[in-house]
């Protein structure tokens, strides 16, 4: 079996029972990686939940 006909159709070598078992660890990564948003919107996202809360207060700076 040639490289190409072990790997898995993300090109990780999925030849072994080892390897097929972390697809499931693999397809969980990839929809965390998915639905991150961008880190500006995080930021922006987490100082809004400080300045709601109280922890921050509006206009400093």
């Amino acid at each position: 079996m040639s490289q190409r006909e072990a790997n898995g159709p993300d090109g990780v070598l999925a030849s072994t029972g080892e390897a097929q078992g972390q697809d499931s660890g693999v397809s969980a990564l990839r929809a965390r990686i998915a639905a991150r948003q961008p880190l500006g919107r995080s930021v922006q996202a987490a100082l809004e939940r400080l300045i709601e809360s109280g922890a921050l207060p509006p206009g400093r700076g």
